[in-house]
C-alpha cells in the first residue's frame, strides 16, 4: 500500500520549474510483454518518432531509452508478429507495454506454436495460467492452481481425490483433457486431480461454459486443458519440498532433457507424500518420458505418463492402492503441403486390485482411448477448425462377495462401454472496420455432430458354497444422436481512455448418463418390487413421482453468456500501470438434468428432473503497480456470485466463491499473499442433507528467493498455508476436532528449492 501526502502547491510548482535544469537527461525504461501471454518479448523495437533515439528490449524485456527532449512524447513499440503500439509517457518513468499477436495476411500463414485452446471455440471466458508464474510460490498440486482462477471450486475427499466444479457445476460436468487425452473416468465422469504431476505441465488453461464444441459433448461446466513441457533444450531440473509443521509431507521431483538436433527426449521422476486425512499417509509415485522428433513440415511426439498409490496406516501396513497409465502420440504440421494439421491418440487406462475387506475381492479397469485429426483453416477473412474424433471409454468389474457366516456367495461381472465418434467445426468470419474504435467485428458458429453407443452386459451369480443358487444377466444396448451448436460474435476496439473487447455466445448441448448412471438405474430399476417392499408409503410416492421410469434420458442444456473485458494500458502515473477489468454474465437452461436420491437404503437412484437452471455473474480485475516499496506489484481477484434452482440437482456448491492474489518482487526477492473465500455450503449425498458448513476462508503466504548462481537458476520458497488456521496436517489427542480433517484447509508450513541447470 503507498502512502500519498498532500504537498503544498508552492513546493510543487519550484519543483516543476526546477525540472528541466536537474533532468537534462530522462530515463523511460520498461518491459515489452505479450499481452496474452504475459511472456517477455525479445528484441521488441523501440523508438521515439522523429528522433533518432530507440533501443531494443532484452532477453527479459525489458528496456531503457534516454531522452533529452520535452514531456510528454510519444514511444512506438513493434514486433514482427504484433501489432504497433504508440504510448504517450507523461513524464520520466516506467511503461508496461502489451503487444497484441496480429496474424500476417497471406496466400498462407505459418503459426509457430501451438494457439491457445480458447483460441479455437467460439469467443468465451477463459483462462490461462502459466506455470513458470507460480513455481516459486510453493504450489505443490495442480488444484491450488485451479482454485484461484474463477468460479473454480476444489474438492478433496479423505482419500485425496481432488475434483472440480467451475460455475456451479457438478464434478462430472468438467472434462479435463492432458495434452489431448481425456483423463476423466470412464465409469462417473469426474477427473481426479490428485493424479496429475504438476511439475511435468507448461499451462494451464480454461475454457468456461456449456457449449465447448470441440472437446466433445456434454461439458456443462466447461473444459480444463493441462499442456506438458516439451524437450526444447538440455535441461536438469530437481524440485524438493519439505513440510516444516510434519516432515511426513514431502515432495521430491527430478528431470532431464536431451536434445541432439531435430530429436527432443525427457523424462521424469516424481514423488508426494500426503495426510490428506491427518492421520493415513498416502504416497504416490510419478514417472513419465517424451520424445520429439522436428521433420521439416511438423512435429512427431510421444509421451507416456504412469502413477501407483500406496497407503501407510497408522499401525504401519502398507496397502497397494491403484495403478494409472497415459499413453499419446502426435503429429502437428503440414501434411502434402497442406499446413494446419493436428492428430493425437492416446490411452488412459486405471486399475484396481484390493481385498480390502475378508469379505470382498475386486479387480476393475477403468479405460479410454481417444483419437482426434484436425485442420485449422485461414483464408481472406475466414479462419476456424474442422476435426474428426473417436472416443471409446469402457469400465469392467469384477466383484466377488462373501458372506461372514454362512456359506453364500456372489460373483458380479460387468462390462460397460460408452463409443462417440462424430465431427465438430468452429467457424469464423473477421471483418476490419478500419476504425480504431471498434477494429474488429468477428461472427462465429460452431458445430458438432456425433454418434454414441452404448453396451451393458452385466452377470451376477449366487452361489450357495459351490452350488450355484441363481443367475442373472443384463444385457443393454443403446444408440444417441449427439448435437452441439453454438454460435457467437466479438468485438475489439480502443478508445481514447481504454481498450476493450466485448462477446455473446448462445446454444445447446446434450449429455449421456454416465456408465454408473447405467448401472445404478438397472440395477434399481430390476430391483423395484423388492425396493416397494421395504420402503415407507412415503419413499414409495417418491418413487412414483418419476425416479422409477421406464428409461433414464439424455441431459439437455442451453446455455447463453455476455462478457468483456476493459483494459487501461497506458498508465504513466505512479502506482498503477496497467489496470483489466473483465466481467461475464451466463445463464444454463436445462431438461432432464440428471439428480439423485437414496430410498430405503439402497444405492443412490439417478432420475430426470423435468426443468433446471444454473445463473450467475463473474467479475475479474488484474493490476500491474510499479514504485510499491521501491518495487513491483500485481493484484488480481474474482467474485462469482450463483443462482441455483435446486440444491438436490447441484449439490455441495459455496456461494459466493471470492480469490485475491497479491505479488510483490525487488530484485532476488518475491511475496506472495493469496486469500480464498468460499460462502456457506450444504453438503447432500443423493438427495439427503448432511452438514451445513459455515463460509471457508484460507489465506497464503510466501516468500522467495530467486537468483542465478553461476549456471543454476535456484529458487528458494517458505510457504505457510492457510495461515490463520487452528488445523494442523497430522490428527492425534492434542488436534483433534469434530470437524472432518482436509488436508487443504490446515496450517502447514513448507520449505522448497527447485534447481534448475539449461543451456
Amino acid at each position: 500500500m503507498t502512502l500519498l501526502l498532500p504537498i503544498p502547491r508552492y513546493i510543487m510548482f519550484i519543483f516543476i520549474l526546477c525540472l528541466p535544469v536537474f533532468s537534462a537527461i530522462a530515463q523511460i525504461s520498461g518491459k515489452v510483454v505479450d499481452s496474452k501471454t504475459e511472456e517477455p518479448i525479445i528484441g521488441a523495437n523501440i523508438i521515439i518518432p522523429d528522433s533518432d533515439v530507440g533501443t531494443t528490449s532484452d532477453e527479459h524485456g525489458n528496456f531503457s531509452l534516454d531522452w533529452s527532449g520535452d514531456f510528454p512524447v510519444k514511444i512506438r513499440v513493434s514486433h514482427i508478429g504484433y501489432g504497433k503500439q504508440e504510448i504517450i509517457v507523461l513524464k520520466p518513468g516506467e511503461v508496461w507495454v502489451g503487444l497484441v499477436p496480429e496474424v500476417l495476411k497471406g496466400e498462407e500463414v505459418i503459426i509457430t506454436g501451438e494457439r491457445k485452446q480458447i483460441e479455437r471455440e467460439v469467443s468465451s471466458s477463459g483462462e490461462l495460467v502459466l506455470l513458470k508464474k507460480v513455481e516459486f510460490r510453493g504450489i505443490r498440486d495442480i488444484s491450488e492452481v485451479l482454485q484461484e482462477m474463477s468460479s473454480v471450486v476444489i474438492s478433496t475427499t479423505p482419500s485425496g481425490r481432488q475434483t472440480a466444479s467451475v460455475r456451479g457445476s457438478n464434478a462430472n460436468e468438467v472434462s479435463v483433457y492432458l495434452d489431448g487425452i481425456k483423463i476423466n473416468r470412464a465409469l462417473d465422469g469426474i477427473a481426479d486431480l490428485s493424479a496429475i504431476d504438476i511439475t511435468e505441465l507448461s499451462s494451464v488453461e480454461i475454457i468456461k461454459g456449456g457449449n465447448s464444441v470441440l472437446f466433445g459433448p456434454g461439458n456443462f461446466g466447461g473444459v480444463i486443458h493441462l499442456s506438458s513441457k516439451l524437450p526444447l533444450s538440455n535441461e536438469i531440473n530437481i524440485y524438493r519440498s519439505v513440510g516444516l509443521t510434519d516432515e511426513r509431507d514431502q515432495d521430491l521431483s527430478g528431470m532431464g532433457t536431451l536434445r541432439l538436433g531435430p530429436f527432443g527426449f525427457g523424462g521424469r521422476f516424481s514423488g508426494k507424500s500426503r495426510l490428506y486425512d491427518g492421520r493415513t499417509l498416502y504416497t504416490t509415485l510419478f514417472e513419465s518420458g517424451v520424445s520429439t522428433f522436428d521433420l521439416s513440415s511438423g512435429m512427431l511426439s510421444a509421451r507416456y505418463l504412469s502413477l501407483g498409490n500406496s497407503v501407510k496406516f497408522q499401525s504401519g501396513g502398507i496397502m497397494s492402492k491403484d495403478e494409472l497409465k497415459v499413453s499419446r502420440f502426435g503429429f502437428r504440421g503440414s501434411i502434402l503441403g497442406s499446413k494446419g494439421w493436428e492428430a493425437h491418440y492416446g490411452i488412459r487406462r486405471w486399475e484396481w486390485e484390493d481385498s480390502f475387506f475378508d469379505n470382498i475381492e475386486r479387480n476393475l479397469t477403468d479405460e479410454t482411448t481417444r483419437m482426434q485429426i484436425a485442420k485449422t483453416f485461414y483464408w481472406n477473412y475466414w479462419d476456424g477448425t474442422l476435426q474428426w474424433e473417436s472416443e471409446d471409454q469402457s469400465y469392467s468389474g469384477d466383484n466377488y462377495i462373501k458372506e461372514r457366516d454362512s456359506n453364500r456367495n456372489w460373483r458380479d461381472n460387468g462390462i460397460l462401454r460408452s463409443a462417440d465418434k462424430g465431427w465438430a467445426s468452429v467457424v469464423r468470419y473477421t471483418a476490419q472496420t478500419g476504425d480504431s474504435t471498434m477494429e474488429l467485428v468477428r461472427f462465429e458458429l460452431g458445430l458438432r455432430q456425433s454418434t454414441a453407443k452404448y453396451s451393458h452386459n452385466q452377470n451376477i451369480l449366487e452361489f450357495d458354497s459351490l452350488t450355484v443358487v441363481e443367475a442373472t444377466n443384463y444385457q443393454i444396448t443403446s444408440k444417441t444422436n449427439i448435437r452441439t451448436f453454438r454460435l457467437g460474435a466479438f468485438v475489439e476496439g480502443v478508445t481514447s481512455i481504454f481498450k476493450y473487447s466485448l462477446f455473446f455466445n448462445q446454444g445447446w448441448n446434450k449429455r449421456l448418463p454416465t456408465l454408473n448412471d447405467y448401472f445404478l438405474w438397472f440395477t434399481v430399476h430390476n430391483q423395484a418390487e423388492l425396493i416397494m417392499q421395504t420402503v415407507s408409503e412415503e419413499e414409495q410416492a417418491i418413487l412414483f413421482q418419476g425416479v422409477l421410469t421406464d428409461a433414464l434420458l439424455v441431459e439437455h442444456a442451453s446455455t447463453t453468456e455476455v462478457g468483456g473485458k476493459l483494459i487501461w494500458d497506458h498508465i504513466t502515473v505512479a502506482p498503477i500501470n496497467r489496470w483489466e477489468v473483465n466481467a461475464s454474465i451466463f445463464r444454463n437452461h436445462y431438461i432432464d438434468k440428471i439428480a439423485y436420491r437414496t430410498i430405503g437404503g439402497f444405492l443412490p437412484i439417478p432420475y430426470n428432473t423435468p426443468i433446471a437452471s444454473l445463473n450467475g455473474v463473474e467479475i475479474g480485475t488484474r493490476i500491474k503497480l510499479l514504485r510499491i516499496f521501491k518495487g513491483s506489484a500485481e493484484f488480481s481477484g474474482n467474485i462469482t456470485l450463483l443462482s441455483l434452482s435446486n440444491k438436490e440437482v447441484f449439490p455441495n456448491k459455496p456461494n459466493p466463491v471470492n480469490h485475491f492474489t497479491l505479488d510483490w518482487w525487488k530484485g532476488i526477492f518475491h511475496l506472495n499473499i493469496s486469500y480464498i473465500y468460499e460462502g456457506p455450503q450444504l453438503l447432500q449425498r443423493a438427495g439427503t442433507d448432511i452438514r451445513q458448513y459455515s463460509s471457508r476462508r484460507n489465506t497464503n503466504l510466501t516468500v522467495s528467493l530467486i537468483k542465478t548462481i553461476w549456471k543454476f537458476d535456484v529458487i528458494l520458497s517458505y510457504t505457510v498455508r492457510n495461515l490463520f488456521s487452528n488445523k494442523v496436517t497430522f490428527v492425534d489427542f492434542a488436534h483433534y476436532s469434530i470437524d472432518p480433517f482436509n488436508y487443504y484447509e490446515a496450517h502447514r508450513s513448507l520449505l522448497s528449492i527447485k534447481i534448475v541447470l539449461s543451456e
